[in-house]
């Protein structure tokens, strides 16, 4: 006769408790991972807004110190011009137009100076972006030359 010894070993409800536990871990793991990964989605689209925020105002600052004659037309577009070269700015409510570029920037207000007096046309000596980050947040840019002596002949300062 064989002696009644039992074998050491797990039962099939054991197995399914373990099952169950592993599924609820793996589920909520990538969930986690999910709600990380989209974080990261969110990091990058806001380094992406403000990089192409800096680089439209280092733009701005680069060419309105280079071009001696800055003017607008229809609010929309700015025209930068040296004797040999010139730059256009189109500004659209969703984007900027720059002569080979485009800048996907929503632009909620834009205001131009000359001589600290607010133009619609003509010459300009300044410039003021308002532009939309996120939902709520609104970003300003000012951006200013300093006029030259050609232009104080010309304009009479």
């Amino acid at each position: 006769m064989f002696p009644n010894k039992k074998i050491p070993a797990y039962t099939l409800s054991e197995l399914i408790i373990v099952i169950i536990i592993t599924s609820i871990i793996a589920g909520l793991s990538f969930s986690v991972l999910n709600l990380v990964h989209r974080h990261m989605d969110t990091i990058a689209l806001n380094l992406d807004r403000d990089m192409q925020l800096k680089q439209i105002e280092l733009r701005l600052n680069i060419d309105f110190n280079t071009y001696s004659n800055i003017t607008v037309s229809n609010s929309n577009e700015l025209r930068l011009k040296t004797y040999n070269d010139s730059v256009n700015y189109k500004f659209d409510r969703d984007l900027i137009l720059l002569d080979s570029d485009t800048l996907n920037l929503i632009i909620v207000d834009k205001s131009f100076y000359f001589k600290g007096q607010k133009v619609e046309e003509g010459n300009v000596d300044a410039i003021e972006l308002s532009i939309k980050k996120t939902a709520n947040v609104v970003d300003r840019l000012f951006v200013y030359k300093k006029n030259d002596a050609l232009n104080k002949l010309n304009y009479g300062y």
